[in-house]
């Protein structure tokens, strides 16, 4: 890729960082439904109460993450294109602001990955309560 062109990099990225916050954030938001619906049935009681809790910290952290993934990736494109357009180099501004961007991403990733397993103790919990029931 021409050098010269490098800042536009990180925007192309926008898009599939869009997407997740997106799904991330829809996902965060049934969580709230959850909480209403423990909060309906006392019965299910503070295990399932610390399971929510556990998966909310999850999804905050990961929305954080990819929220600054967006920022760095749109900071780094800008510092890119104006080191370009006063004659400059933002060569090592652009990859090491998307760089970190990636980063952040994956960080984001991991924490999804990771509610993803919590929640799958839940149905499986659910399934089981449905085989001896």
């Amino acid at each position: 890729m021409d050098a010269g062109l490098l800042w536009v990099t990180p925007l192309l990225l926008l898009p599939g960082v869009g997407l997740l916050v997106m799904s991330t954030a829809a996902r965060f938001g049934q969580i709230h439904e959850e909480i209403h619906h423990v909060l309906m049935h006392p019965e299910l009681g503070r295990p399932m109460a610390d399971h929510l809790w556990r998966r909310c910290r999850l999804f905050r952290d990961a929305l954080v993450s990819l929220y600054v993934a967006v920022a760095l990736f749109a900071v780094a494109s800008l510092a890119g294109g104006v080191a370009e357009a006063v004659g400059g180099d933002g060569t090592w501004v652009t990859l090491g602001m998307t760089c970190l961007g990636i980063l952040s991403i994956l960080f984001g990733v991991v924490q999804l990955i990771r509610e993803s397993r919590l929640l799958l103790d839940v149905f499986e919990g659910h399934l089981e309560e449905i085989r001896r029931g």
